[in-house]
C-alpha cells in the first residue's frame, strides 16, 4: 500500500471502521512514499498510520506544518496582542520590560522572530487533529474519484439496507455479509430491477458467495430449486442462505439445501464419487 485510498479500500473490505485509524505526521517519514510504515511489506490495517502529507497534498497542508511559517503583518499584528501566546514566549517581567511607554512591542529580533512561526510546534494538539480530520476526507474523495456510476448505485442501495429502507429483517441480518458479498447481492439486486430474473440472479449470488456451489432448478414442471453448497452446514450460513431467499426466492417456488454431499447427477462426474452420494 502507498495511498491512501488503497488503505481505505482495504478497511473498507475487511469491515474495519474509518474513523478507527488515526493519520498523523511524522518527521521520518518516507519522501517516496505516501503512507510509512514500520514493515514496508504492511498488509494489515493498523490503527495508528504515518504519512507524508508533502507527497500529493503539499498546498493543502504547506501552511499547517511548515516549520517556517511567514506570517503576513495583519496576522502577526493579531497575534501580538494575543498575551496568552507572548507569555509563553516571554516571562511576564520580560514583557513589562521591553514594551514602551504606550504598551508597545520594540521592532527588535527576538520579536520579529515571531513571525516566522512552526504551527505543529506552537499547536501540537490542534495540527494533530486537522491533520487526521482532513487526510479522512481527502481519502474519501480519493476513493470515490475512481467510481463510476454504477458503483455509486450499489453504495447508494448498500446504505439504503443498512438504514431499513428495504425493512428491519434485511437491515438487522445484513450484518451477516462481508463487503464484498454485499457488493455482489446489491448489483444482482439491481440487475433485478433491470430484468426481473429472480431465478438466475439467485444461482448468480449463491455461486459466488459460496465458492463451487452448485444450483438445480426445474422452472417447468415443479417450481423447484436445490442448492448444493459444498461446505459445512453453519447457523451463520444458514442465516445467509436464507437471507438472499427473501431477498431472489419468487413464493411460488420450493428449495431443497444439500451441504457437504448430494445425490448423483449423471454427466456430472465430480457428484458421481462412490460414498460420497447421499439418496434424493
Amino acid at each position: 500500500m502507498n495511498y491512501i485510498w488503497e488503505l481505505a479500500i482495504r478497511a473498507k473490505k475487511g469491515d474495519i471502521d474509518l474513523d478507527s485509524i488515526t493519520y498523523r505526521f511524522d518527521e521520518d517519514f518516507s519522501p517516496y512514499m505516501e503512507l510509512s510504515f514500520a514493515d514496508i511489506n504492511e498488509s494489515g490495517i493498523p490503527t495508528i498510520v504515518d504519512i507524508n502529507p508533502y507527497y500529493r497534498y503539499y498546498e493543502v497542508f504547506k501552511n499547517l506544518l511548515s516549520p517556517d511559517l511567514l506570517l503576513s503583518d495583519e496576522e502577526f499584528n493579531k497575534l501580538l496582542d494575543d498575551e496568552e501566546f507572548l507569555l509563553s514566549h516571554f516571562d511576564e517581567d520580560e514583557l513589562e520590560r521591553i514594551r514602551d511607554d504606550n504598551g508597545q512591542l520594540p521592532d527588535n529580533e527576538k520579536i520579529r522572530n515571531l513571525r516566522h512561526r512552526d504551527m505543529k510546534s506552537d499547536y501540537p494538539e490542534i495540527v494533530d487533529t486537522i491533520l487526521d480530520i482532513t487526510v479522512h476526507h481527502l481519502a474519501q474523495i480519493d476513493v470515490h474519484m475512481g467510481m463510476n456510476k454504477r458503483e455509486y448505485h450499489v453504495n447508494f442501495l448498500i446504505n439504503d439496507m443498512e438504514r431499513g429502507y428495504y425493512g428491519s429483517h434485511i437491515q438487522k441480518n445484513m450484518s451477516i455479509f462481508v463487503r464484498d458479498e454485499l457488493v455482489i447481492i446489491a448489483n444482482n439486486l439491481l440487475n433485478l430491477y433491470a430484468s426481473g430474473e429472480e431465478i438466475h440472479l439467485l444461482k448468480d449470488s449463491v455461486r459466488r458467495i459460496f465458492k463451487g456451489a452448485y444450483v438445480f432448478s426445474n422452472t417447468e414442471e415443479r417450481y423447484e430449486i436445490v442448492f448444493f453448497l459444498k461446505t459445512k452446514k453453519t447457523p451463520e450460513k444458514e442465516n445467509k442462505m436464507a437471507l438472499l431467499e427473501y431477498l431472489f426466492l419468487p413464493f411460488r417456488f420450493t428449495r431443497e439445501i444439500y451441504w457437504e454431499r448430494i445425490f448423483g447427477v449423471i454427466g456430472t462426474p465430480e457428484l458421481m464419487v462412490v460414498g460420497e452420494i447421499m439418496q434424493y
